[in-house]
Parts: C-alpha cells; structure tokens; sequence
C-alpha cells in the first residue's frame, strides 16, 4: 500500500512523538552495542576483566525504573587494548532466567560501550534481583562479569 504524502507526513510525525515519549524508559539497545549512559536508578557489580585479555574491562549493571518497578541488565565493557576488538554479549536476569543478546560488534581501542538488555518487571517472589552477563571476545573467549544484586 503507498502512503500520500500527508499520510507520510502524519506517520513520521507519529513515529518521532512515539519515540520522545519512550525517552523516559530505560535504554533499550539490543541487539546492538550503545553508548554507555548511565541511569539515574542504578546499581553496578565488580569490574573485573575478561580471562582472555586483562585489556577488557567489564561489569554488569542494573537498571531501575521506579515509577514501574521494572529492572534492565546492562553489559559495560571498556576496551583497553591497543587494538580493535569484537565482542558480543548476553545480560542476564538471574531472578527469572532471562537473557538478552547484543551481536558481535567490533569494539574500537579506547571505547567504552553497553548492552542494555530487555526490561521487565520481577515478581517479589523472585527477589533479590540478581543479574550478571557473559562476554564473548573475538568470537572464542567467553568471561562472566561478577554478579551485582539489587
């Protein structure tokens, strides 16, 4: 079906308002890697590094957003290598078996980017909530962040 040219115009305009109103949530990022932002609610575990390589840094973070009660993994990782380097990442919710996936990206020298995984509520049953992420460097060499609990 072709939109005209008002109907176009109403459907970005639609999209735009959409995507101001979603600015208030958490970040949502996956599959892709993103910049590191952090929340205004948020609770980060150990920074250790990668058992392939003492040049990546990286930790798990959590993300609350208060007004709902729902909680968001976030894979930070620092790459402190003189070099590129690909990573790829799944953020994991203990509290209900969850996990995200941010896809194999190369990570330039220098660079510090995250993978906020999916957002959701968990069940005070499920409580603590605990959360920790798998990274998997240069396609072979997967390391676990410590986990951090909420």
């Amino acid at each position: 079906m072709f939109l005209s040219k008002w109907s176009k115009a109403a459907a970005v305009g639609a999209c735009v308002a959409g995507a101001l109103a979603l600015g208030v949530n958490p970040a949502s990022a996956q599959p892709n890697w993103a910049a590191w932002v952090p929340g205004v609610d948020y609770k980060c575990g150990t920074t250790v590094t990668h058992p392939a390589s003492v040049n990546i840094a990286m930790q798990t973070c959590i993300f609350r957003n208060p007004s709902n009660d729902t909680f968001q993994p976030v894979t930070v990782v620092v790459n402190n290598a003189p070099t590129t380097v690909y990573l790829e990442a799944y953020p994991w919710n203990l509290s209900n078996s969850y996990s995200s996936h941010c896809i194999k990206t190369p990570v330039a020298a220098g660079k510090r980017v995250a993978c906020y995984g999916a957002t959701g509520p968990v069940a005070p049953e499920d409580r603590p909530i605990r959360m920790n992420s798998q990274v998997l460097l240069n396609e072979n060499h997967g390391g676990w962040t410590t986990t951090v609990t909420w």
